[in-house]
Order: C-alpha cells, then sequence, then structure tokens
C-alpha cells in the first residue's frame, strides 16, 4: 500500500532488464552453456510460461500443448528459459492488436523431419514449438532472423540480440532452431534440442527462505563496486554474522591479517585491481587453512577464474544475485542447513 511500492516495481524490472541483456551479451559472445544438469522440459515450460503470461497481456492468449511423458534433456536451464521468454516476447511484439501464441513441445524420432537448413547429429530430439498469428515476415526478414543486432523494431525497443541470442544457445546445446512465417499469417519457430538418457533430477522450485534462527560467525567481503560492496555488507550483518569488508585483495589480506579472530568465510569478487579474487582466495586459504571461498561474478565462463572445479570449500555465486540467493549460499558453504 506504500506510494512508493509502483516505483520499486518500476526500478526492480529496470534492473532486471539490464541484467537479462547482459546475459544475452555474454551468452551469444561465448556460445557456451554453463552447467548442465538434467531437465523435464515440460516443467521448464510450464514454470517459464506461468511467469510471463501476466506480461504478455489481456488480449493475447496463450496455449500449452505437452506431452503425456518427461521430456527429459541436460541443459543449462536457466539459458534454455531465456530462449522460451525471448520467442514469447518475439511473438508478443508481433501481434500489436493481440492474438495467441501456441506452444508445443513433442518427441522427434531419427526418422522424422529436422530442420532443412542445419545438420543435427543421429538421434532423438524434443521440439518446441512457438507459433503466434501475429504479422509475419518477408522472406527477406526471413533470412537474417537470426543475425546479431538484426531488428526490424524501433530505435530503443529492440537490440538486435534476443533470436541471435536463441540461435547460440540452442547450438552450443548440440540442437537446431529454425523460423517460418508470412506477411500476414503470423510465425513460427522451433527449436530441437537432443534428448537425455538419464531420468531428470529434481526441479528446484523457488529459493528457499533463510532461517528464521540468526547466523553466527565472520565474514570477510572483498568487492571493488562501490555500489555492491555496502549492499552484501548490509545483508549479511542484517542476518547476524559478523561482517569485514575490503575493496580488493590487497586490502582484505591486509584486514585479515589485522584480524586476531576467525575468519569463517571469503566472499570475493573474482575480478579486482590490484589483486583479483582467485589470487586472494589461494593467498588467504594459504594464511588460514581451511577458510572456505565463495567467489561471485558476472562472466558466464567458469574458465575464467583458472580453477577448474573447485576444490573442497570453494563456491561461485552468479551476479546479479539476489538477498535471499546470497544468504542461502554462504549458509551452505558453511555447511548449515536452511
Amino acid at each position: 500500500g506504500s506510494a512508493l511500492e509502483k516505483p520499486l516495481e518500476h526500478i526492480e524490472g529496470a534492473a532486471k532488464r539490464a541484467a537479462n541483456l547482459t546475459r544475452q551479451l555474454l551468452a551469444f559472445a561465448r556460445r557456451r552453456p554453463g552447467k548442465r544438469e538434467v531437465s523435464d522440459l515440460n516443467v521448464l515450460l510450464r514454470s517459464t510460461l506461468s511467469m510471463l503470461q501476466p506480461l504478455l497481456g489481456e488480449d493475447v492468449t496463450l496455449e500449452l500443448v505437452l506431452p503425456g511423458t518427461a521430456c527429459c534433456v541436460r541443459v543449462d536451464s536457466g539459458q534454455i528459459e531465456q530462449v522460451i521468454m525471448n520467442l514469447l516476447v518475439n511473438s508478443r511484439d508481433a501481434m500489436p492488436r493481440g492474438g495467441s501464441i501456441s506452444v508445443n513441445l513433442a518427441p522427434i524420432l531419427p526418422d522424422e523431419s529436422r530442420p532443412a537448413n542445419q545438420s543435427l547429429s543421429p538421434g532423438e530430439y524434443f521440439c518446441v514449438s512457438v507459433c503466434d498469428s501475429g504479422l509475419g515476415m518477408t522472406s527477406e526478414v526471413l533470412e537474417r532472423v537470426f543475425e546479431p543486432f538484426y531488428t526490424t523494431k524501433e530505435v530503443g525497443q529492440g537490440t538486435g540480440l534476443g533470436l541471435a541470442t536463441c540461435y547460440g544457445i540452442v547450438q552450443a546445446h548440440g540442437g537446431a532452431i529454425e523460423a517460418e512465417s508470412e506477411p500476414g499469417r503470423g510465425s513460427t519457430f522451433r527449436f530441437y534440442l537432443p534428448c537425455a538418457e538419464e531420468a531428470a533430477e529434481e526441479v528446484r522450485g523457488p529459493a528457499a527462505s533463510v532461517s528464521g534462527a540468526p547466523s553466527t560467525g565472520t565474514i570477510l567481503v572483498a568487492e571493488d563496486e562501490p555500489m555492491l560492496l555496502p549492499l552484501a555488507v548490509t545483508l549479511l550483518r542484517r542476518l547476524g554474522y559478523t561482517v569485514l569488508e575490503a575493496r580488493d585483495g590487497v586490502e582484505a589480506l591486509q584486514v585479515a591479517a589485522a584480524h586476531e579472530g576467525s575468519i569463517d568465510l571469503l566472499v570475493t569478487d573474482v575480478i579486482m585491481p590490484r589483486m583479483g579474487g582467485c589470487e586472494l582466495g589461494a593467498e588467504l586459504r594459504r594464511a588460514r587453512v581451511g577458510t572456505p571461498v565463495l567467489f561471485a561474478t558476472g562472466y558466464s565462463d567458469e574458465a575464467s577464474l583458472d580453477t577448474g572445479p573447485y576444490p573442497e570449500g570453494m563456491g561461485l555465486i552468479r551476479k546479479p544475485f539476489s538477498a535471499s540467493a546470497l544468504a542461502a549460499k554462504v549458509e551452505e558453504m558453511l555447511g548449515r542447513q536452511l
């Protein structure tokens, strides 16, 4: 009921759009998925459409058609959700006066038809199709629809990265994507993902709430971004932790050396001036053996950390992260149950 509610919602929405655009740029540039897990496309589609349906507008009818069996794929679920979101938003924008969108999921056997313009390895695939009743596209637009920075939208209404990002993500997952359209007859986008042999792992729901009991322990936070450092420090102190803060790796080592008590966890940015997070983590673990380290990074390429698989006592959280995500990860690193 506060007068600040709507302005805060606009601020949050702008921040999420900025974060999403950054993810699109990184995904397109690297064309490499992050952590892959076996997921059921039925669950991914239901959850993504449930989230997006209110944003499509009351004049858009959304239909979801799913098979009666699990459709397991090994994917970075966040990136596949991004593909689904981009296709739905693209369809919505093609229907300025409203219309209908149909999303279908179906298995594709080896002897069935495949995308004519892209080669797929032999095997079974799942096909997700997004069909709309929008304005459609000419053959000239259709030929360039997956090109980066190509857009038919007015300035300020599109970046030309949405469909190019879809193309890069699907290709990196060993799949393919295609489009069909005619002016005045709507558009259909289909993307194909290879089946996973394993059964789907349990898909996680919303992030668990933080435990009600006050947390204890001392955490050293190293972050060079002036906005993020006080935010992280404030969040952790509200949870009950004692927090030491530093603006880069060199200062963090000085703070640690001057602190007489224990340091239960280091939360550090990866890229910082003078000394980055990887070197800081190694130096602190030499001085204080066994100190767990939580890396925070906005980069999509984990190889940039130069750590390979994370050893015991080390972990990663992606920026931007929510307060609940940071709290949950910290408790996980400290071996506490939510």
